[in-house]
């Protein structure tokens, strides 16, 4: 700046140079309020360029739109009846953001008095604006101090009656105080409720000559109501005794506000917290439970806060994940930085859950972390979508890669097939030896053929004969070969859905799969003491956009076969789909069974669900779309 102010020419470019680099929003407007020009630092503030304001910006209506106050005042500015034009407002930027300034408006008139143009200053007051609660006490000091002992003092007579009043209370009632009137009585400040206290006080500090302190409340001409903090004491005359009282006063209507503004927002801070689904806990840096919020009290019960630690004693924290969770909180208070984490909870009533936590230090004056807050969101429901998901595109990845296979193999078994037929016919009679040997091997083939089938009904390839059917008749059909397929120590139970269900189905196909799933269920309750249940129940079924992940909306037929067995444990559960797994002797399984389920229902644009837990039995649901 220095630089360009010794290379300038001329007077005028100097003035340009500080125009142009002054940390003051500056604007230059006509007579009749239309924007002329402004420099950097006032179009900066209102996010605007000159060619967007020049033809379109007039005077009082930048900021609000329209300004009724700011735009009379101008109108006595232009008139003459003023000098200044000085105000505070609030501007919301083209980004959304609310900033406030504080703008001079100043007449520039020719040597006869006509206004020429009118140049506004602009200081923008946002961070004062923002902080003036939190710093009411301090703010107040300074502005005290500014003003030059802007205390409110009196001197009054024993009796009350007023001897003198400071400057600063002239200033605040916009007028001179007549002296001689009398605390209480008509024309005081003093608000009328608060007469007879103020009196009794008074009256006991002159008994026992002891200073008083407190707040009462003024009534202003204009009938404003403020409230005023003050200290009383008494002047002793030559020989001791009482003479006058002298007050020293400070409004304090700010802080009162800001008190109870305040007030209302911990208030509303307190409903937030208690009504909040989320789970809020407040922790001391070195790990005690200072705060549970209701919603969390609701699922573990009422504990004894400060005695519980996190990682330590009665906490929710999973074993597994107790250590990662403590290095990472006590690496975040040493720092001061927030963290996001997910990990386990053991509720009391033994179920895990998954929570996903954002924490982060409170600072203490000093800059260190004074407490931790921690808000936790149960996301059990979220990370079972994500494995469904996860399960599903394992599932397909087997799918394609065993289709692939069983498409290859297939040709290999149709030309080995082709020329076992070919040996058989070129056979010389009178050779059973080698017609056995190819009567066998043609069957081992065609054995291989029956695999390859399967497989391409688990990669979803199979030939399949689609119309639309009425899923209740075809399963009271297939009642007898179940009941035969799983004997007579199983009791069958149908719970099917009143009226017709139709869906888009192949009938092989899902006669196929639900034998195959009647005959896992009796494998599964072989060992069962008590009575044996195959329930076997059909529904419609409308899923939404998040019900089931592996599925589109709509309205779906399902099938469910369920049964009363030894259910299967987690890890059994998440490989059930999964071709060639099988929990059985691979004598008596190829693995394929479940596999083939979930091909042909995937196949037909649906899905099979499948839920088990050891002891409880299992349940597996096919999802049909309906016709």
């Amino acid at each position: 700046m220095h630089d360009q102010l010794k290379s300038a020419s001329s007077e005028e470019s100097i003035f340009e140079l500080a125009f142009n680099n002054s940390q003051v929003g500056i604007a230059v407007w006509g007579p009749d309020r239309e924007f002329l020009r402004a420099n950097a630092a006032y179009l900066k503030f209102f996010g605007r360029t000159e060619a967007e304001l020049i033809g379109r910006a007039r005077v009082g209506e930048l900021g609000l739109s329209p300004d009724r106050e700011a735009i009379d005042l101008i109108e006595k500015l232009i008139a003459g009846d003023i000098e200044k034009v000085e105000l505070d407002r609030p501007y919301r930027q083209p980004d959304g953001v609310e900033r406030w300034y504080h703008a001079i408006l100043m007449p520039v008139r020719d040597q006869h008095g006509k206004l020429q143009r009118m140049v506004s200053n602009l200081t923008e007051i946002t961070a004062l604006k923002q902080t003036e609660l939190a710093l009411a006490d301090r703010e107040e000091q300074y502005r005290l101090l500014a003003e030059n002992q802007s205390d409110y003092v009196q001197l009054l007579s024993v009796d009350g009656v007023v001897l003198y009043s400071s400057p600063s209370l002239e200033r605040l009632i916009g007028k001179e105080r007549p002296l001689g009137w009398k605390i209480g009585e008509p024309g005081s400040l003093l608000h009328p409720d608060d007469v007879e206290p103020v009196r009794a006080a008074l009256k006991q500090m002159m008994l026992t000559g002891k200073p008083m302190t407190g707040a009462h409340r003024w009534l202003m001409p204009d009938g404003e109501v403020r409230w005023i903090e003050g200290a009383a004491s008494v002047v002793p005359d030559d020989q001791g005794k009482p003479s006058k009282i002298l007050t020293c006063m400070r409004d304090i209507t700010d802080r009162k506000r800001a008190e109870e503004a305040l007030a209302a927002r911990e208030e509303q801070y307190r409903l937030l917290a208690e009504n909040h689904t989320d789970y809020i806990q407040l922790f001391a840096p070195d790990g005690r439970i200072l705060y549970d919020s209701p919603s969390l009290v609701r699922i573990i019960g009422n504990r004894h806060l400060g005695e519980r630690k996190l990682g330590l004693g009665d906490t929710l924290l999973h074993p597994e994940d107790r250590d990662r969770v403590k290095a990472a909180f006590f690496e975040m208070v040493e720092s001061g930085k927030s963290m996001e984490l997910s990990y386990r909870w053991i509720l009391p009533s033994g179920e895990v859950r998954w929570a996903e936590t954002r924490t982060q230090c409170i600072l203490g004056p000093d800059g260190q972390t004074s407490q931790v807050l921690s808000v936790a969101r149960d996301i059990t429901d979220r990370k079972r979508i994500e494995e469904q998901i996860r399960e599903m595109q394992k599932l397909d990845a087997i799918g394609q890669l065993t289709g692939g296979l069983a498409h290859d193999f297939n040709n290999l078994l149709g030309i080995v097939v082709g020329n076992l037929d070919l040996i058989s016919e070129l056979l010389p009679q009178g050779s059973p030896a080698l017609t056995r040997a190819v009567d066998s091997a043609r069957n081992a083939a065609l054995r291989g053929a029956e695999v390859t089938r399967s497989l391409l009904a688990v990669a979803r390839r199979q030939t399949l004969e689609v119309k639309s059917h009425d899923i209740n008749p075809l399963l009271s059909d297939l009642l007898p070969l179940l009941k035969s397929s799983v004997g007579s120590a199983v009791t069958i139970r149908t719970e099917l859905h009143d009226g017709a269900l139709m869906a888009q189905l192949d009938e092989t196909g899902l006669s196929n799969a639900v034998l195959n799933l009647a005959i896992n269920a009796r494998d599964a309750m072989a060992d069962l003491t008590q009575e044996r249940i195959l329930t076997i129940r059909s529904w419609s079924e409308q899923v939404d956009q998040d019900s089931i992940s592996a599925l589109r909306p709509g309205r779906y037929a399902v099938v469910e076969i369920a049964d009363n067995g030894s259910g299967m444990s987690e890890n059994v559960r998440a490989q059930a789909f999964e071709p060639f797994f099988t929990t059985k002797d691979r004598k008596k399984g190829t693995g394929l069974g479940l596999a083939m389920v979930y091909g042909y229902a995937k196949q037909l644009g649906g899905t099979a669900l499948l839920q088990s837990e050891s002891g409880l039995g299992t349940s597996v649901r096919l999802y049909l779309p309906m016709a």
